[in-house]
């Protein structure tokens, strides 16, 4: 990613439903020139009228953006942390709704990722 441009930390994992169809992915990068990218769009309204499939959202009292075009299934959450260095995003691929992209935030330890990266 380096080589690229855009250098940082990625960690990502993925989840599949038993029967093969759901899969969640959780990525989480730190450090990356993507991130402020990221950023400058969450704080610019004019960026965000330009995509209606993007709401802003809270979750856990950190501001994010949720990502879901009409009719589909494929839903992305994505927070920010530790001052702007880390992001944090859920995929998730053939779900009927955003219930198990939420219940993976959940699920993760978010000021324990701001300790480990935020440094």
């Amino acid at each position: 990613m380096a080589m690229m441009g855009m250098g940082g930390t990625t960690i990502s994992r993925s989840y599949y439903r038993e029967d093969g169809e759901a899969r969640v992915e959780i990525q989480i990068v730190a450090d990356s020139p993507m991130i402020q990218m990221f950023a400058m769009m969450m704080t610019n309204p004019m960026m965000m009228q330009g995509d209606p499939s993007t709401k802003v959202f809270r979750h856990n009292g950190k501001r994010g953006l949720m990502k879901h075009e009409k009719n589909s299934r494929e839903w992305e959450a994505t927070l920010l942390l530790g001052n702007g260095r880390i992001m944090v995003q859920v995929n998730g691929s053939n779900l009927a709704d955003d219930s198990a992209v939420m219940a993976y935030l959940d699920a993760l330890d978010l000021k324990k990722i701001e300790n480990s990266l935020g440094q």
